[in-house]
């Protein structure tokens, strides 16, 4: 008696990932040319070439972003952030600006990254209704 087992691998794809592989299996069977599938890809001809060689090389696995669920490379530590953000909160910092914000972080808190005051002056301003 011979046992085979089958093996099912789920692979979650975003729409984008979805119209990728379709255009990679047209190019494949020559439906299309590697220049049309770019185009209608919106990415160049030496990219669509790359894609398609890891298709051939790893399947639907490989059309997938290798970016997905790893940090970002410019993420803010959280204690900083929440320092900031309790710092930009407080009724004194009311109408200052980024710049003004950001050198009173520096010299009150030590915190100095500009990202870092871009990002917390833009999602903490009051909404219009709240002023």
């Amino acid at each position: 008696m011979t046992w085979t087992h089958i093996v099912y691998c789920v692979i979650a794809m975003s729409s984008n990932e979805l119209a990728r592989k379709t255009e990679v299996e047209r190019a494949l069977d020559h439906r299309i040319t590697q220049r049309e599938a770019a185009n209608k890809l919106g990415i160049t001809e030496r990219q669509f070439r790359r894609i398609l060689q890891r298709y051939r090389q790893e399947g639907d696995k490989g059309l997938v972003s290798r970016k997905r669920r790893k940090p970002r490379n410019r993420r803010m530590d959280i204690e900083i952030g929440d320092k900031a953000r309790e710092f930009i909160k407080q009724s004194i910092m009311k109408g200052f600006g980024s710049t003004l914000m950001a050198e009173k972080l520096g010299i009150q808190k030590g915190i100095c990254p500009w990202r870092l005051i871009y990002a917390l002056t833009k999602y903490c301003k009051p909404s219009p209704s709240q002023q």
